[in-house]
């Protein structure tokens, strides 16, 4: 089943990035059992296929040579793409390469895709050097689910959900209580009639003898991490070698366990048919602490540390976060972490780990979490990730220190510890911007009617502050759930809160300096409907200092989403919020919008050319997923098919007097598979810094 996805990433891929000058990595992410393998199987197959690029698939037991890679490169002078599935299994082998090819300013792209938690968990090393451009595999589309459901049919598959309406179907894969829009889960409990986690733990509880029962057990609860178990471990675990298993287990297990024969070592390795069943098995299996911890420490004590599948399992093993999420105690995770440092003394990721397991529990103890992650940085005193993992357990300790000369003197060394840290990184980026929220969520705690002027100007500092702080976070790292997240928090602590309003309204009556209070207060004013007020606070920015670009800009932005305003007026404010030669290109961006939307078509194109010349290479290259304050009140235009490529076409219309691209991704698949050069369509328009671009295309021409 085709997935929108493929299409997102193939147009990222071949098109965004053409000709690069050197390495760029690309990430399909999203959680186990979404689709990511098979769309990145799909994506290289139709890239080698279709667009004739030279693509190179890792095979999971493969090797990456660079000086195969330079020759390569120089016998066919070609872009080359890398698909590697399972990034965080393959890191070692990656990183070399890549530094190789940005020496040689090789023009490789690798196309990877991995679970969120095992990129953020293994891959800082990768991002850190060679900064990912994202894509996420997310849960099903409706259109995906139709397109799903009649595969479903044409193959006789539909289970239970056979005899009920299409529009029954479509709701049994949407709704949040069933399937979710979930692929794996929604494959098997729609169709097959019972929840997969049944199937999964009825089919556990079959096999037999108990010896293989609990050997499926001991491969699930290692492959449940993405980790095959090698026949070595098991052979010290379980007491079974290989000749054992295929004398005594092969028939047993068949269907169940898999065995693959890793051609570079000679290794036999074991594997569950699919990490997310390995999961299912392991939670159902191990349903209490005790049992958990007890699983645990046994496979713990087996693993040789020497070999790297070993470390992987050890390492997702003792996930901090995970054990905190999925323990209701603390004393049997606390004898997990014991043996696991017994099993591996001079790792300092276990102490790490160890440290946030402690940090995270609610029943952890935060001093302890500081002692042990001193003991982890003692170890690797130059890991980035240990010390942010102590930076953070300092900004924790601030909110809950009762002494405020305590919790300067905390965030002070969480705020060095962060500079110790390159400026970009994403972990570093988001802790400064928490700590800056946790700052403003005590100060905003303290006010009250009586606050005094100078602690409400203070106040909206610090709220300009954080807010700036969070759009470089976001410029940054556009597509982070951590960053995200925060600046939620954010929102929820200014923009819901009356009293946060009155220190803001307070500081701006007493002089605030700059424009950032008064713009911030008119939005909280828009977002509880008070428009005349919103209006009043900036007309009185303006007087304040009549050629702030940034007071013209809310300006016109608030006018232009009233029902009955004035586009004259709007038109000069958007011309006032830039000037001749500064760089403000998103302001020139919103002003050639209005102007398309007010009917100044080349005056709008004119100004696209402007930021098409002057903007820098990365702005606005791709059109927007979502409508804005502009594109939402355009209406849907027609025009004709003037050209058909594979991944897009042009459009010919009245309305515009240059083609308008239409890339598949921004529209029905089905639809633009149907189109051909001359056939009539009606589409919304979006821009991009080209200008125009055509969005969910239909059939047939709009009547007049």
């Amino acid at each position: 089943m085709r997935r929108k996805v493929e299409d997102d990433l193939l147009f990222k891929v071949l098109l965004e990035n053409e000709n690069p000058k050197g390495p760029l990595l690309l990430m399909l992410r999203g959680a186990a059992g979404s689709g990511k393998t098979i769309a990145l199987k799909r994506t290289a197959y139709e890239a080698a296929t279709a667009s004739n690029a030279l693509v190179i698939w890792l095979e999971e037991s493969g090797a990456l040579k660079p000086d195969v890679f330079v020759e390569l490169h120089e016998l066919c002078d070609r872009s080359i793409y890398l698909f590697v599935d399972q990034v965080a299994l393959q890191i070692e082998k990656l990183l070399p390469l890549l530094r190789a090819a940005k020496a040689k300013s090789m023009p490789l792209v690798v196309v990877g895709a991995e679970r969120d938690s095992d990129w953020y968990t293994y891959c800082a090393a990768l991002e850190n050097d060679f900064t990912p451009q994202f894509l996420r595999v997310g849960n099903l589309s409706k259109g995906e689910v139709e397109g799903l459901l009649y595969l479903l049919e044409r193959h006789d598959c539909l289970g239970l959900l056979r005899g009920k309406s299409r529009e029954e179907q479509i709701d049994a894969f949407m709704e949040k209580e069933r399937a979710d829009r979930q692929l794996l889960v929604a494959l098997h409990e729609l169709t097959l009639g019972k929840p997969f986690e049944e199937i999964v733990y009825n089919e556990h509880q079959r096999v037999h003898p108990e010896q293989a029962r609990q050997l499926y057990l001991d491969i699930a609860t290692m492959h449940q991490f993405g980790v095959k178990v090698r026949a070595g471990t098991i052979s010290r675990i379980a007491g079974i070698d290989f000749d054992d298993y295929k004398d005594q287990f092969l028939a047993p297990l068949q269907d169940i366990v898999r065995v693959e024969q890793d051609k570079y070592t000679g290794d036999y390795c074991y594997k569950t048919r699919h990490s997310r069943v390995a999961s299912l098995v392991f939670r159902q299996v191990c349903a209490d602490d005790y049992v958990k911890a007890k699983q645990f420490k046994r496979l713990i004590s087996g693993l040789d540390v020497g070999y790297s599948s070993d470390l992987r399992a050890l390492q997702e093993i003792t996930r901090g976060r995970s054990l905190a999420e999925n323990f209701a105690g603390i004393s049997e995770v606390r004898e997990i972490y014991k043996t696991a440092v017994q099993v591996a003394p001079r790792q300092g990721f276990l102490y790490q780990q160890w440290a946030i397991f402690e940090s995270m529990h609610k029943e952890g103890l935060l001093p302890e979490a500081e002692r042990i992650a001193a003991i982890a940085h003692e170890a690797e005193p130059r890991s980035k990730s240990i010390i942010h993992t102590q930076a953070e357990i300092d900004r924790k300790r601030a909110n809950v220190e009762p002494s405020a000369l305590m919790k300067e003197s905390l965030r002070r060394r969480a705020r060095k510890r962060l500079d110790d840290m390159p400026a970009g990184d994403r972990f570093a980026v988001s802790s400064r911007c928490k700590l800056l929220v946790d700052e403003l969520s005590e100060l905003k705690s303290g006010l009250n009617e009586d606050t005094k002027s100078h602690e409400a100007v203070y106040f909206a500092e610090k709220v300009k502050d954080t807010e700036a702080a969070l759009l470089r976070a976001q410029q940054l790292h556009p597509d982070d759930a951590d960053i995200i997240q925060v600046e939620a928090r954010f929102r929820r602590e200014i923009d819901q809160e009356d009293k946060a309003l009155r220190a803001l309204e307070r500081a701006w009556a007493a002089g605030a300096k700059g424009p950032g209070t008064a713009i911030r207060i008119a939005k909280m004013y828009e977002a509880r409907d008070r428009a005349s007020d919103a209006e009043k606070v900036l007309r009185e920015a303006l007087a304040r200092n009549q050629d702030d670009k940034s007071v013209h800009q809310a300006m016109a932005q608030h006018y232009v989403q009233q029902p009955n305003y004035d586009a004259n007026l709007v038109e000069d404010h958007l011309r006032r919020s830039f000037s001749v030669e500064d760089q403000n290109f998103e302001e020139r961006f919103n002003l050639a919008q209005f102007l398309f939307l007010r009917g100044n078509t080349q005056g709008a194109v004119d100004m696209f050319d402007v930021i098409g010349r002057k903007a820098p290479a990365g702005f606005r290259k791709v059109t927007p997923r979502e409508e804005n304050i502009f594109t939402s009140k355009l209406p849907r235009y027609s025009g004709a098919v003037e050209a058909v490529r594979e991944r897009f076409m042009f459009i010919r219309s009245a309305h515009y007097p240059r083609n308008i691209f239409a890339h598949r991704s921004s529209s029905n698949p089905d639809i633009m598979d149907d189109l051909s050069i001359g056939q009539e369509v009606n589409f919304r328009i979006r821009f991009n810094r080209e200008g125009a671009t055509a969005v969910d295309l239909q059939l047939g021409r709009l009547p007049n």
